[in-house]
């Protein structure tokens, strides 16, 4: 057996049992005397096609070699030895064999470089050798290690032969980028021949994140914790869905994947005081995962805010708001009391001014004439204060000025009309004041 392109050598090794040599023949397959060796011919080794073959003689070690040049796989040739008195000791058929490597190995399918499957489905990877001899034998392999090996389908090409392959991979859901591969021969010990390097991808939408968890709140701000899930053989990215408990308006905030299992992320802007109801999810190329379960969050109440250790209040704008407001009322209602006291009291002190004899306890007209004059048209009923107080000691409830400038007669009269205001009405005393002008003895 040799390769293709090769000088193939064929040995023919004899034992006469104690007999002598008379020659040796190698033929053809047309039986045509290729080589002839006789021990006592000179040379003893001798070939009729010097172009196509080569002797190598060596009768002493009962040994004598056919170098075939151009070897034509399937030929055969006969080695037959006899003895001294041409008795033929024995014969040897060889036929040629010509190894013809492997030559190439081609992908049939899929024709992509990369191909791209979803967890559980699988990928058939088909290749095919060049005509070889024998036939070659198929080893797989992912990520570099051999995984299968086999000689597959056989089918002859004149006299070589053609092997063809399949190897099915599946996608796991934690299969990272794989790479396949596939070596070709069919002679131990030859180097095999590589197939090109083709990649099968698994992807899928992201897993849903989990173990999602409040660190840190304030009155405005949360801190969100969580850990990724499976990205889908893709880069993925989360995004936080939150919103007011009742609310109707939803708040996302988005955050790209890293090298990293981990996660946190600040949520700011927030309603101080206000439960909050979040959940996420993660995409990537292909899809979305579902939904993580919601998660119940509550910021701090506006009053309570760290700093340095220490807890100090915060009022918020509506409290400043009410707190404006209200003292602006207070002020208002005070300073509109004030005015209506002040103008009673400048009310009492004009009436006093226009009626000086009111000081008495008596607001009687100056004379029916004389009370039209004042400026202020009042009625007669406004001019007679009748408040209820003492008597004068001496009845002098016109004072010592009009005392002095009365008759007698007047003065009793009017100390009589005097006692009788208390038992009468505004009216009555008003007729008795509107009698005969006689009646007013009043001179101030």
């Amino acid at each position: 057996m040799v390769t293709k392109g090769a000088m193939l050598w064929l040995a023919c090794t004899y034992d006469l049992d104690g007999g002598t040599l008379g020659h040796l023949r190698w033929r053809d397959e047309e039986v045509r005397t290729v080589i002839l060796a006789i021990p006592t011919s000179t040379p003893q080794c001798s070939t009729s096609f010097p172009d196509n073959y080569r002797i190598d003689c060596n009768l002493a070690s009962n040994e004598v070699r056919l170098g075939i040049l151009n070897p034509v796989h399937g030929d055969t040739y006969t080695c037959s030895v006899y003895l001294s008195d041409a008795t033929l000791k024995g014969w040897v058929l060889t036929q040629v064999s010509i190894i013809v490597p492997v030559p190439n190995v081609t992908l049939t399918s899929p024709v992509s470089d990369t191909v791209t499957v979803t967890p559980g489905d699988s990928q058939v990877y088909t290749y095919v050798t060049g005509s070889c001899r024998p036939p070659a034998r198929i080893d797989w392999y992912k990520d570099g290690v051999n995984v299968t090996n086999q000689t597959g389908s056989v089918s002859n090409d004149g006299d070589e032969f053609v092997t063809t392959s399949s190897f099915t991979l599946t996608g796991a859901k934690d299969d990272r980028p794989a790479t396949v591969q596939c070596r070709a021969s069919n002679v131990d010990g030859m180097t095999p021949v590589q197939s090109g390097v083709k990649t099968l991808v698994v992807q899928c939408p992201p897993e849903i994140p989990t173990n999602i968890q409040e660190m840190e709140n304030t009155e405005t701000t949360i801190i969100v914790q969580w850990t990724e899930g499976f990205n889908g053989g893709q880069p993925q990215t989360f995004v936080i869905l939150y919103r007011p408990e009742g609310g109707t308006k939803t708040e996302t905030v988005s955050v790209i994947e890293q090298q990293q299992s981990t996660y946190t992320k600040e949520i700011t802007g927030l309603i101080p005081n206000t439960r909050y109801l979040l959940n996420m999810y993660a995409y990537n190329v292909v899809g979305n995962s579902s939904l993580s379960s919601v998660v119940d969050i509550i910021s701090k109440t506006n009053q309570e805010c760290s700093y340095k250790g220490e807890m100090t209040s915060i009022p918020n704008l509506a409290s400043i708001a009410l707190f404006i407001t209200s003292s602006v009322l207070l002020v208002t209602a005070v300073f509109l009391v004030m005015c209506i006291i002040c103008r009673r009291k400048l009310r009492k002190m004009r009436g006093r001014e226009n009626n000086p004899v009111a000081e008495a306890g008596v607001n009687l007209p100056l004379s029916p004439v004389g009370q039209h004059d004042i400026s202020t048209e009042r009625s007669h009923y406004d001019d007679l204060n009748l408040e209820e107080r003492e008597p004068p000691s001496n009845y002098e409830c016109l004072g010592s000025n009009a005392a002095a400038n009365v008759n007698t007669q007047a003065s009793t009269d009017d100390r009589q009309m005097y006692e009788s205001l208390g038992t009468r009405s505004n009216a009555a005393v008003y007729d008795e004041l509107e009698g005969p002008a006689s009646r007013a003895h009043v001179i101030i």
